[in-house]
């Protein structure tokens, strides 16, 4: 009972702080927020949709999985659907979990950015190869996890389309 109080105080006191400016858009997401909305692909999934550049072609897909890659195949996006998801309560925990594994050691990662319901950290490979991992929480039995993996050359052009993409993530 004194972990749900807890989660519940942190998410509540993280939303008064998130709710004052913090989660502004900048002008490069804002852009790329409107030609996605004007011209993006969106994923229908069994449980959830995403919208995602048009440029962008699918790789693979499932009810519950989508991939999907730019023309230069190395610029990569993946998202799963899951009906357990990580709370914005255990958000921190996620991101402890995941940069420990022995399969993103050669990563350097930074702390955790949490807006909301989205959390996001990104990792860097000494050769500039960039992974931006992601949880969107959509309710207590829905959520999406994933990541977008690109070029250092790439960075400021995917990572304006991050926030967009993840804000177009709803749940059916």
């Amino acid at each position: 009972m004194k972990k749900i109080v807890l989660c519940f105080a942190v998410a509540l006191a993280a939303t008064a702080m998130l709710s004052c400016g913090s989660s502004k858009q900048s002008p490069e997401e804002e852009q790329a927020a409107q030609q996605l909305a004007a011209n993006g692909t969106v994923f229908e999934g069994a449980n959830f949709t995403i919208t995602y550049p048009k440029e962008w072609k699918e790789t693979f897909k499932s009810e519950g999985t989508i991939n999907a890659a730019a023309d230069d195949n190395y610029t990569k996006m993946d998202a799963t659907f899951s009906d357990y998801p990580c709370k914005p309560c255990d958000f921190e925990q996620y991101y402890t979990n995941l940069t420990n594994m022995s399969m993103h050691a050669s990563f350097k990662f930074d702390k955790p950015v949490i807006e909301d319901n989205i959390m996001t950290f990104k990792g860097v490979k000494d050769d500039g190869f960039t992974m931006t991992n992601f949880v969107v929480y959509l309710d207590d039995h829905a959520g999406v996890a994933g990541s977008f993996k690109y070029p250092a050359e790439k960075a400021a052009e995917v990572e304006a389309l991050i926030k967009p993409i993840l804000n177009s993530i709803k749940k059916k």
